[in-house]
């Protein structure tokens, strides 16, 4: 939130900074207009109009005269008036961005501060990781304290099974998706959907989903479907969590996330990004864990997603 709130700062920023320069050039403009008006007038003063009654032949000479004077005096006053608005205006568009500049710095100075504090926090994660990953009876441990948190997972994704499921438009039911989704994020899978055999210390897991390691510096994770979020927060040994309900007993679930970009409650279509991949809960480093379940039971992600 705080760097979308940034993004719109510096926006506006600029739009501030573009429009100084367009009411100084108004400016510019009608000054140089005015002073030659005024010019003008100096050279048709009073003596100069006195001078030409005096010697004015017949009426409709002295008419012409008097409504050119009118006119230019007009002028004077529309220009005069123009200048002091838009005077007036550039002080409020200076004062604008002298705020604006001031709020963008203390926005840069919360993110650079909360940025410091994720990046701490994100470190003891990945020393705490690194702790689990040398150590065989820690990561024993893990695993058993992965193994309970399923349970309680599978607990909860049956109370989400029970909600009601409502969506705002008729999306394609997920049953006609098999084999076509969209990857939540494209990279190589760190570990299959199944019993798993760690290469290190030969434990055997059954997972429940995949784990996905992102590409390069894309940590964007995408909906698969359309839906409805029906959980975002975080879980114990799944990190960040964010579980969306596509109707007809579907669930797709993204675990171990940096950063939620939706909520509770939200509708998302297939393809958009709802969270950035991280490094919560994960025994395998920076990665997205996905799973599909369907009426609370998982289902293999691989025969489910489109085949690259």
């Amino acid at each position: 939130m705080l760097a979308l709130q940034l993004d719109k700062n510096r926006a506006d920023l600029e739009a501030a900074r573009r429009r100084i320069p367009e009411i100084e050039a108004r400016l510019t403009a009608e000054r140089e207009s005015l002073t030659l008006v005024l010019r003008t007038l100096a050279k048709l003063g009073r003596l100069r109009f006195a001078r030409f009654l005096l010697q004015a032949r017949d009426l409709q000479s002295m008419a012409v005269e008097s409504r050119r004077l009118a006119v230019l005096a007009s002028a004077q006053n529309r220009l005069i008036d123009s200048y002091g608005r838009n005077l007036t205006e550039l002080g409020l568009a200076e004062a604008a961005l002298t705020a604006k500049e001031k709020e963008t710095a203390e926005l840069l100075g919360r993110a650079a501060a909360k940025k410091a504090e994720l990046d701490g926090e994100e470190e003891k994660a990945r020393s705490l990781s690194a702790q689990i990953r040398a150590d065989k009876r820690q990561y024993e441990k893990a695993l058993g304290e992965l193994a309970r948190r399923a349970q309680e997972l599978q607990a909860m994704i049956q109370r989400l099974q029970n909600q009601d499921y409502t969506p705002p438009f008729t999306p394609i039911p997920m049953a006609e998706r098999r084999g076509k989704l969209n990857w939540p994020t494209r990279g190589q899978i760190l570990q299959g959907f199944g019993v798993q055999v760690h290469p290190q210390f030969n434990t055997v897991t059954m997972n429940n989903g995949i784990e996905i390691a992102p590409p390069g510096g894309d940590l964007a994770v995408r909906a698969v479907h359309d839906g409805r979020v029906a959980f975002a927060e975080p879980f114990p040994a799944y990190g960040n969590l964010l579980i969306i309900n596509h109707g007809d007993g579907y669930h797709s679930l993204y675990g171990h996330l940096a950063e939620f970009l939706v909520k509770s409650g939200e509708y998302v279509i297939a393809g958009q990004p709802v969270a950035v991949a991280g490094d919560t809960g994960s025994l395998v480093g920076v990665s997205v864990y996905f799973e599909i379940r369907h009426q609370t039971k998982p289902v293999d992600p691989l025969q489910w997603l489109s085949r690259r």
